[in-house]
């Protein structure tokens, strides 16, 4: 995974209330062989310790992971929270028609 796309600078994710060290980018290929940058927002604890728990967090549509950055703020300490945007939401690239 990369960093934070390059359309969100850090102090723009702050103002949002998104540790931009939280905002993640990977080009996933599809199984019509389209590859598109998918976003996500990526917790955990800053000690480089391996947390005992995951929580994926899934948001719904027109949403995007931005409604779990309070999750990620509570829990991301103790846990790896993990909030991927789904493709054409959010952050993530917008398909074309297929």
């Amino acid at each position: 995974m990369s960093s934070a796309p390059a359309a969100f600078a850090a102090g723009r994710l702050e103002r949002l209330g998104i540790d931009p060290v939280w905002s993640r980018s990977v080009d996933v290929r599809f199984a019509d062989g389209a590859t598109l940058r998918v976003h996500a927002l990526d917790a955990s604890p800053r000690d480089g310790s391996r947390p005992p728990l995951t929580v994926v967090c899934v948001h719904g549509n027109p949403t995007w992971s931005l409604m779990w950055r309070s999750f990620h703020r509570r829990l991301g300490d103790r846990y790896r929270v993990l909030a991927v945007d789904q493709v054409s939401m959010g952050l993530s690239e917008r398909a074309g028609p297929r």
